[in-house]
């Protein structure tokens, strides 16, 4: 089971290096590869340098420094287009409509019961519930991540929303871009390089808090439990750092990968539907049962 989630970590952490590498490469004209290299290998190594403690205190900052960038943004993205009015007349025929051909009800509902798992379950967001001083503590964590929840995907979708009145003819891949084009267009020269900043860091967070996750993983369950039982605290530190690293290379592999996988949607999407459910699942139904064993998590 260990293996297996460490395996899907591996694609849910490329999934989140790839967009920052897409902001990078919009902004400054590099090559998508070439940018998706440098941001990893500054997550890997600050990562490995620094543990979970260097992996939080970046959280916090990265937050903060981007939730005073997207309040900025989106009052400049509505006076572009004259206003929210403008966002309701001028988009495309059914913009609005909660669903169609390809995003049904159905998938609605599926999504929203594999994110309930994923929440849950995913060994990054229940790191952060066991990383507290107590158990009171813990609910806090999940409160505050309830309720940004609920508010952050409104603020994060407006922009490219309106992006989507400004140049209605964009296509394929280059949808992926919308959010930096916006920015491109409306903000000022200093601003704009606020913004990417809060934007690649955090959303950096997200890879470097999953690559913390699995090195732990690997050195406390897996090196020091079945390999080296003995091995000194030290011993098991340098091999977490030496896993980060491996599994940061192999998560830049992934990322460089994606587009000729169908682009980030689409490896989201399937990696999900593989994976999400079956993997999150069981974990979840052990706060309910305490008959579950490692056979029946595996055969789930």
């Amino acid at each position: 089971y260990t293996y297996l989630t460490l395996l899907l970590s591996l694609f849910t952490t490329a999934a989140v290096l790839y967009p920052v590498g897409k902001m990078v490469h919009v902004v400054t004209a590099l090559p998508v590869n070439l940018s998706i290299l440098i941001i990893g290998l500054i997550i890997v190594l600050y990562t490995a340098a620094g543990g979970l403690w260097a992996v939080l205190v970046t959280d916090v900052v990265q937050f903060v420094i981007l939730s005073a960038a997207v309040v900025i943004v989106i009052p400049i993205a509505f006076a572009d287009i004259g206003g929210l009015s403008n966002l309701i007349t001028k988009a495309p025929p059914r913009f609005f409509e909660p669903f169609n051909e390809d995003y049904t009800f159905g998938f609605m509902l599926a999504f929203i019961v594999y994110q309930t798992f994923y929440i849950g379950g995913n060994w990054s967001y229940v790191q952060r519930y066991t990383s507290v001083s107590s158990e009171r503590n813990s609910k806090k964590v999940a409160g505050i991540f309830t309720v940004l929840y609920f508010i952050s995907p409104v603020i994060w979708m407006i922009p490219p929303m309106v992006y989507r009145i400004i140049n209605p003819d964009l296509q394929g891949l280059d949808t992926e871009d919308a959010y930096m084009m916006l920015i491109q267009k409306v903000m000022p020269a200093g601003l704009i390089g606020l913004v990417l900043a809060g934007m690649v860091s955090a959303t950096s967070s997200k890879a470097n808090t999953t690559i913390n996750m699995a090195a732990t993983v690997f050195a406390q369950d897996i090196y020091k439990n079945l390999i080296r039982p003995l091995a000194s605290e030290s011993e098991v530190i340098w091999m977490a750092r030496f896993f980060t690293l491996l599994f940061g290379g192999a998560t830049i592999g992934v990322a460089i990968w994606i587009p000729s996988a169908g682009g980030i949607v689409e490896v989201v999407l399937s990696t999900a539907s593989i994976a999400g459910g079956a993997l999150f699942a069981p974990i979840i139904w052990t706060l309910f049962s305490n008959r579950q064993t490692g056979f029946s998590v595996v055969t789930a």
